[in-house]
């Protein structure tokens, strides 16, 4: 089962994804894993990624940190997030095709769990002054968000706080 659980930065998509995460591993057996594919950068990025190590702390999740989002097989994968991992493919790597590498890594990540939740930003929209590598990226991850939830069993949207 896929589940994408998708909304604006700010809106508590990451706590919502990893207390569906736990709730799913709770009926299961073997790994519950949290697949972060952020590259921090900068004091930003680093002071996002201790919020998230603190925020599931304690709560049973073996990080992997994997840019590009691989993993050994377990019972339930969190990723977080699906926009990085295109951001990783886009400009990190400069693959040709970053958005079916994108979608391909995320289809092999669902074969080999039970349970895949993955997160991912929803409602960028393309600004006058961005330049055209943010421009392709927003269409890409626009992209990449509708064949995710063209192909995830449920699909939770959050807005605010909380899911």
């Amino acid at each position: 089962m896929m589940v994408l659980v998708i909304g604006p930065n700010g809106s508590g998509k990451s706590a919502a994804a990893e207390r569906l995460a736990c709730d799913l591993h709770a009926a299961g057996q073997g790994d519950l894993v949290y697949l972060a594919t952020m590259v921090p950068d900068g004091s930003d990025g680093q002071t996002r990624v201790a919020k998230h190590r603190l925020q599931r702390a304690g709560r049973g999740f073996t990080t992997v940190e994997s840019p590009l989002g691989v993993v050994n097989p377990a019972d339930v994968i969190l990723l977080e997030d699906a926009s990085n991992l295109l951001a990783n493919y886009m400009f990190a790597q400069h693959d040709p095709a970053p958005l079916p590498a994108t979608l391909a890594q995320i289809d092999r990540l669902q074969k080999s769990c039970r349970h895949l939740v993955v997160v991912s930003i929803g409602g960028l929209e393309c600004q006058p002054e961005y330049d055209d590598g943010t421009r392709a990226y927003i269409d890409a991850l626009g992209q990449a968000n509708a064949a995710l939830r063209a192909n995830a069993d449920q699909v939770i949207e959050t807005s605010g706080g909380r899911a």
